[in-house]
């Protein structure tokens, strides 16, 4: 097809060669192909803006890095957190990373700009937060735009070959919006805020999609992004960036559902330690942060730094980063700076548990702990072999109702611990009807030597199948019994099952809380301490899983260990008396 039904403007007629824009396409194309999307970048080259050092550490960084880093204009060379989001990225992406990282300038250059120039009558659409970083954004576009191809942005007798590309391939028609045509081309690149709500409703057809920090996007960013992702086309990419903000919201609980697979997106999660230049170079400078943090840190922030320093193997100048952010910011360091993709979103004072502690322990079981049984397809893990003669509990968790053909069904989880010692020893998360729920729950208790096995059991709940089902059907004999006071008949009744009441609910949390605090070397499980991270206090105080989160493992854990100290005999569940969430355990 020739070339020039790609054109769309009369100045393409008179201003670009067509031969020399097919030629220059192939040769782009072409070379691209042979390269890869990181050596074209830099073969070409493309040229950003100089990140300004926020300290001289950074600024000695980055004189030892480049070439020209005394100077406005640096190469498009690409850092760790680039590298693996061109490894790892789908066709809809939702990326958490740390401030400062680069990945806006990536998702601008090889998201949007870099298929515009090589794929004739692309339309790319990027929207940011506010008209303020709207502008920015797309002064990063046309500066990329404005010096592609250039061997010396600084000295134009050396950029002939671009010279020429320009006036071709990359001529532009002039628009008066925040946009770039390549008009020979009929590819262009637009640039909107989310402070219109109408963002993206008149540019059809939109191939690319770029979002830039969605958690912060003003008004309602629900409704404003579905109705530009209305404007993407069926096979069109759909990438989001950001930093967290806060627990909940509506970024919040979109990457959740991609973590989660409860959507067509895919999660990244990039952590500050990505970053070469998070560094302090200076000795005097190391030495009083380091006074300053062994006065000011408890013993639980000393055993969390150990335990992230050997996680990421910090050298002692990035942790004199640690530290210094630490400092400064307090909590607002694990929202600007994460660590891990939970922690990012937590604020201080909304955590039922101790997430220093979870966070410390979590980290250790990532690096140390190997299961010696697992299955993705059924979400089963065996954490410890079972032992001749020991007594062991198995508490289910039962999905709420909800069958396998819902859009979003819970999980059914049970966790298996040690009656002696409370030691995790096993836990299975799928998504199965109740009826086949209870067999897996058989098989499991049979190879845990008949493990005593207690089934939330509340009215409404899937627990009542579950329960009949163990007893008639497969005769299991080992069922737990809870004891109750019956106000009707003024008596104490036994019940099949576990059930979770307003007195129950808390006793049971407030356990399990003080067991992860007294003794969290028990525990195994990375996605307990995943929920147990997002298990948070509503506006009531009552704790639950944050939107967009499951809190199925930390139920099924409490109720694992409700049922291990009544059968020690620690706890009476008749005359307990009720507890507020959060009350101190002895």
């Amino acid at each position: 097809m020739p070339l020039k039904t790609f054109t769309k403007s009369k100045k393409a007629y008179s201003a670009p060669d067509l031969k020399r824009v097919q030629d220059q396409l192939l040769a782009l194309q072409t070379l691209y192909k042979v390269l890869g999307p990181e050596r074209f970048c830099s073969s070409i080259p493309i040229w950003i803006l100089r990140k300004e050092p926020e300290d001289k550490t950074e600024a000695s960084f980055l004189q030892k890095k480049f070439a020209h880093w005394n100077k406005r204009l640096v190469p498009f060379l690409w850092n760790r957190m680039q590298r693996e989001l061109e490894a790892e990225i789908g066709q809809n992406n939702h990326t958490l990373k740390y401030r400062q990282g680069g990945s806006t300038s990536w998702h601008i250059i090889r998201r949007l700009l870099i298929p515009a120039i090589l794929n004739p009558g692309f339309t790319g659409l990027l929207v940011s937060q506010t008209r303020g970083f709207g502008a920015k954004h797309f002064d990063i576009l046309k500066r990329a735009d404005r010096h592609f191809m250039k061997a010396d942005p600084f000295d134009d007798s050396k950029n002939t070959l671009a010279q020429t590309f320009h006036a071709n391939l990359l001529h532009k028609e002039y628009s008066s919006r925040h946009e770039i045509i390549f008009d020979a081309l009929d590819s262009r690149v637009t640039v909107e805020t989310a402070e219109d709500p109408e963002a993206g409703q008149g540019i059809p057809g939109v191939a690319a999609f770029v979002a830039t920090e969605l958690s912060r996007w003003p008004h309602n960013p629900k409704e404003t992004y579905a109705n530009i992702v209305g404007s993407v086309t069926p096979h069109g990419t759909k990438d989001t960036e950001w930093t967290a903000n806060g627990l909940g919201g509506f970024a919040y609980e979109e990457y959740m559902k991609a973590k989660n697979g409860q959507s067509t997106y895919k999660a990244h999660f990039f952590p500050w330690p990505y970053a070469e230049e998070y560094i302090v170079e200076d000795l005097d400078e190391l030495r009083s942060l380091e006074k300053k943090w062994e006065a000011m840190a408890d013993e639980i922030s000393m055993r969390e730094e150990k335990s992230i320093r050997k996680f990421f193997r910090l050298t002692d100048f990035q942790m004199g980063f640690r530290r210094k952010m630490l400092l400064d910011l307090g909590d607002e360091f694990y929202e600007k700076y994460p660590e891990d993709d939970a922690t990012a979103f937590l604020t201080s004072g909304n955590s039922f548990f101790d997430k220093v502690i979870i966070r410390e322990r979590m980290k250790w079981c990532q690096a140390h702990v190997k299961p010696l049984d697992q299955d993705e397809a059924t979400g089963w893990i065996l954490f410890k072999k079972p032992l001749p003669k020991r007594q062991y509990i198995l508490h289910a968790d039962v999905a709420e109702g909800k069958t396998i053909s819902t859009p979003e069904p819970d999980f059914s989880f049970f966790t298996v611990i040690d009656l002696d010692s409370g030691e995790q020893m096993a836990r299975y998360r799928n998504r199965v009807l109740p009826e086949d729920y209870a067999y897996h729950i058989s098989d499991i208790a049979k190879l845990f030597n008949m493990a005593l096995v207690g089934v939330e059991n509340n009215p409404g709940g899937g627990g009542e199948t579950v329960l009949v089902t163990l007893k008639t059907q497969l005769s299991y004999p080992n069922i737990y019994q809870h004891k109750l006071w019956w106000k009707a008949e003024n008596k104490v009744v036994e019940v099949p099952g576990l059930p979770t009441t307003s007195k129950t609910r808390p006793l049971m949390l407030n356990k399990l809380a003080f067991m992860l605090r007294e003794h969290p070397e028990l525990f195994y499980d990375v996605l307990f301490f995943e929920e147990a991270l997002s298990f948070v206090r509503g506006p009531t105080g009552r704790p639950a899983a944050a939107p967009g989160c499951y809190d199925d493992s930390v139920l099924s854990a409490a109720g694992a260990h409700f049922i291990r100290l009544i059968r020690l005999g620690l706890v009476d569940p008749v005359v307990a008396p009720k507890e507020a969430y959060g009350a101190v355990q002895n």
